[in-house]
């Protein structure tokens, strides 16, 4: 189909800006306005109808909900704000994005004080002596840096921006605006001529691999295991892993990035393996003798920190699936390697044991072994049902799941209360699960959770933080409200920085500067307009979140938990 020019007469440049947005299917932006790019906020007035503009009172938040709502949905998401502060404080999503492979475009600007841009006018991030190089600091924690001094580089900037940002392995790519680039008019006559979007993204499916040997490999495994990383739910592969699953009989585990991707109430599910990985997983894990790796780096945080009983490529036949060549065979060797989009390899591999299926004795025979292995390992959480108050943490998250519908999407924190919900929460058929596991910073969970809100108005988010980093993020409570987004935050409050605390007195250090003041975060919550709750009993927790879920807008449930269980509880033996 002959391409199509993007605009049919001239129209102001931040107006053709909106278009090319538009045009390559973006349909959220969050941020604030600042800077030049306070101009391009102003030309999306006109443009509510199919882009919706959410407003944040931190660039940190527009970043993590930007980040959030493209893992969620595989669509790109756009955080717009001063080029300065999209940076300064923007860093903490820009970096999940980057190390998550999540597909976000930052728009900033240089705030070059033309034309005294040599004179090191206010803010200017130039790289001009006496101001500071955006283009470099942003290099550092992006896929790729396109800096604009005119309308039509401005343009076709915001437009190679959202295809680099999807092509390959995703990740953030940022856009910098020199002021003369936000100026004037463009139209069909520019130069370069300014196309259609939709004809920069790639349309043509990817090349189907040759999957003959990965689908006899999992025939003859005596133990093959299935493991899946984030790629998984970047590649929105659940529903072909789940029937692959089925159709080897293999247990299937899954990186702490890859959570969610595989539904843990399934017979097949042994669940997170790691350094504070289920011990089921681990186990499991370590006894294989043929492991396909779907989307994973297999960095020393997945494999306590190659531990050779957990996954040794001396021992084990690693089958490695990336689309990303670097990151297949990248942090130890493999057996076989195979370049490829996760979708077009499990097709192939499906389609493979459909000819030729594994024999269903073989299918029978590896779920009988993970049962019987679920029954020796026992139960992983001993103190679900504890009524000591303040409630234990394995208490407090056996509440959660208790409370809230299968598809449910959690929006998980760092720290301590992460490891915590990553190992004891179980996310079942439907559901989704969100951590910050690539670059880990706290204050995530309630961004993520108004990203994903955002993009899923219909399904039940769910923010899961400690006191730390519900204290880092505050200022998103104010989106929550402001943009009627029904989100549930809770709050696991237990007094500490956790993972800062027992670290020290695991170190045999002093314990200084760890503890935190107890603020009342429920007056908190309620003078900022969430419908708020305190949960000092478990036998308050069922009713709090009752009432939460049924709130008219956003609400919030501080749950006092214990400090009995830490993370260096759950760290596994095979670390040493």
């Amino acid at each position: 189909m002959p391409a199509s020019p993007l605009v049919p007469s001239p129209v102001h440049v931040t107006e053709a800006i909106v278009r090319a947005l538009e045009d390559a299917g973006v349909d959220t932006v969050f941020g604030m306005s600042g800077g030049n790019t306070g101009r391009i906020h102003s030309a999306l007035a006109a443009h509510t109808d199919t882009i919706r503009s959410v407003l944040v009172r931190n660039e940190a938040y527009a970043t993590s909900a930007a980040e959030a709502y493209a893992r969620h949905t595989g669509k790109v998401a756009v955080a717009m704000a001063q080029g300065s502060w999209l940076m300064g404080q923007g860093v903490v999503g820009t970096l999940e994005a980057l190390f998550s492979g999540t597909p976000i475009v930052l728009l900033g600007d240089l705030s070059d004080g033309a034309p005294f841009s040599q004179h090191a006018p206010y803010q200017s991030a130039t790289g001009e002596y006496g101001s500071w190089d955006a283009r470099l600091a942003f290099k550092g924690i992006t896929k790729l840096v396109l800096e604009a001094h005119d309308p039509v580089a401005a343009v076709q900037s915001v437009q190679l921006a959202v295809k680099h940002a999807l092509a390959g392995q995703p990740g953030p790519v940022a856009v910098l605006f020199h002021s003369a680039a936000l100026v004037g008019e463009v139209g069909p006559d520019s130069v370069p001529r300014l196309y259609s979007s939709r004809g920069y993204l790639t349309h043509q499916g990817p090349a189907r691999p040759d999957m003959a040997a990965t689908a006899e490999a999992l025939r003859t495994a005596s133990a093959p295991v299935l493991l899946a990383g984030g790629g998984v739910r970047t590649a929105r592969v659940e529903g072909p892993l789940l029937r692959l699953a089925r159709a080897t009989g293999a247990p299937v585990v899954t990186t702490s990035a890859g959570k969610g991707v595989f539904p843990e109430e399934h017979p097949q599910a042994a669940g997170v393996f790691g350094n504070y990985g289920v011990p089921l997983a681990n186990d499991t894990l370590g006894a294989a003798d043929t492991v396909l790796v779907l989307g994973s780096k297999l960095g020393p945080s997945d494999t306590a920190l190659e531990a050779p009983g957990l996954i040794d490529p001396a021992r084990q036949r690693i089958i490695h699936v990336d689309i990303e060549e670097l990151n297949a065979g990248w942090t130890m060797p493999t057996s076989e390697v195979i370049v490829a989009d996760l979708g077009a390899a499990l097709d192939a591999l499906l389609a493979e044991l459909g000819t030729a299926p594994v024999p269903q004795a073989a299918v029978r025979a590896r779920s009988s072994v993970l049962a019987a292995r679920r029954t020796a390992a026992g139960d992983d959480a001993p103190y679900a049902a504890a009524e000591t108050a303040p409630l234990h943490p394995q208490r407090a998250v056996a509440g959660l799941r208790e409370a809230l519908p299968d598809d449910v999407v959690i929006c998980a924190d760092a720290g301590e209360n992460r490891l915590l919900m990553c190992r004891y929460f179980e996310s079942r058929a439907g559901g989704g699960y969100l951590q910050p596991a690539g670059a880990g910073g706290m204050g995530y969970a309630i961004p993520a959770a108004i990203g994903v809100k955002t993009a899923d108005p219909d399904r039940t988010v769910v923010a899961v933080c400690g006191d730390g980093g519900f204290s880092m993020s505050l200022g998103a409570l104010l989106t929550t409200v402001e943009e009627r987004l029904p989100v549930v935050v809770v709050v696991l409050n237990n007094g500490i920085l956790g993972w800062v605390k027992h670290s020290q007195r695991s170190r045999g250090e002093q314990e200084y500067k760890s503890t935190l003041y107890g603020f009342d975060y429920t007056a908190i919550g309620r003078a900022a307009g969430l419908a708020s709750f305190h949960v000092a009993e478990p036998a308050e927790l069922a009713p709090a979140m009752a009432e939460a879920l049924k709130a008219d807008g956003p609400a919030l449930v501080v749950v006092d938990v214990s400090t009995e269980q830490t993370f260096t509880d759950l760290r596994t033996p095979l670390m040493g």
